[in-house]
């Protein structure tokens, strides 16, 4: 199939987006969803035997969607994150001591302007043995939410991101939203693999149960915490404890990696499409595994609280949210999805952009209305 063509070539190498470092995390495709069980009707449809050659053609770098305002912050945001590589480069680096001590560097470039655009306090904390990061307004929380709190999982493709991804993805929720977040620095590759990160939120939530009611916490994350927040809502429900009040899934789905968005978003990144063998977190698993990827599946759906849903067109996951979407509102589920015009993955989370705001907003909206609900 041929290529798509940006009218300004872009950088042939992937570079993750997460939040304020656009950290792509990685996503989940296999060869082996043929298997008898993965063909059933609440799952992913297998049906790759006819193609469709798409003819080259050139797209703006930039919609024509988006404001000058936008496409500033943009162009903004790729000096900070060049800044930031140039410090370090996470993503090469293999063993778990490198990666973490290359962050402290990149990190430490970007960790000023943030704290400088949110008026957040931050504290280190361990919960039920798992690390943690407190993220609240300096003002403090209102009388609103002080019987609330939102737990995050942080992007970064199921081995970077640690202890600052989390960081960075709270603020906006602690500054615009007013809520007290509970980073979690859940295990990752390359030290372990799945379904770990999944152990830790579940002994932090059995934690956050001695002091909220379960309808007042909320659960969110990008990209791979994202999925991770799917997978932690099934082992919840199968550990028969109550269900949290709603969870916000941003970037990526809980689900495997079908449809046109990953075939897409290949040929505009000049790659080859994604696959569940790029995750060195998911060795082993294969798309048809209902507790990795329950996004796909109808029966781990019914277990699913209040959902929101945000991605863009450009994202490798549109399709797998816009599936998911569809099954959430098939079971009489309150579903929300939210689609941004002209970004890649993750890429609306961008801090200089306005729309970092505006999914804020749609947060905090969402999680006012379910939060505390009966």
């Amino acid at each position: 199939m041929s290529q798509l063509r940006l009218l300004e070539n872009s950088k042939k190498s992937i570079q993750p987006l997460l939040f304020i470092s656009l950290l792509m995390a990685i996503s989940c495709h296999t060869n082996a969803l043929n298997s008898e069980k993965a063909k059933t009707p609440t799952g992913p449809s297998k049906n790759l035997e006819q193609t469709i050659e798409v003819t080259t053609f050139s797209l703006s770098k930039y919609s024509p969607y988006m404001s000058d305002e936008t496409i500033a912050g943009l162009q903004q945001q790729d000096t900070l994150k060049q800044k930031a590589f140039d410090a370090c480069n996470p993503y090469t680096k293999q063993s778990a001591k490198d990666i973490r001590a290359c962050e402290k560097k990149h990190y430490g470039v970007i960790m000023p302007h943030a704290l400088n655009k949110f008026d957040v306090a931050i504290k280190a904390d361990i919960i039920a043995d798992v690390p943690v990061h407190v993220v609240s307004p300096n003002s403090g929380v209102n009388e609103n939410n002080k019987d609330k709190v939102l737990i995050n999982l942080h992007g970064g493709g199921f081995k970077f991101g640690g202890g600052y991804g989390g960081q960075l993805e709270s603020m906006p929720l602690a500054h615009y939203g007013n809520y007290k977040v509970i980073a979690i620095d859940y295990k990752k590759a390359p030290e372990h693999k799945f379904p770990a990160a999944n152990a830790d939120v579940l002994a932090v939530y059995q934690h956050l149960l001695k002091s909220y009611k379960a309808k007042n916490i909320g659960i969110f994350g990008c990209s791979a915490g994202s999925r991770v927040a799917g997978q932690s809502i099934v082992s919840i429900a199968d550990a028969l404890l109550p269900m949290l009040g709603a969870a916000a899934f941003l970037c990526s789905a809980p689900t495997g990696l079908d449809g046109d968005s990953n075939v897409i978003a290949a040929a505009l990144q000049q790659r080859d499409p994604l696959h569940i063998g790029v995750v060195e977190y998911w060795e082993g698993l294969q798309a048809n595994n209902q507790q990795a990827f329950p996004g796909d599946f109808t029966e781990q759906l019914a277990k699913f609280p209040p959902s929101l849903l945000i991605t863009s067109t450009r994202d490798y996951s549109l399709s797998p949210m816009v599936n998911m979407h569809q099954k959430l509102v098939l079971q009489n589920k309150v579903a929300q999805l939210h689609i941004f015009e002209g970004f890649t993955h993750g890429q609306f989370l961008s801090m200089y952009i306005p729309e970092h705001k505006t999914t804020a907003d749609i947060m905090v909206r969402f999680f006012e209305q379910h939060l505390g609900q009966p």
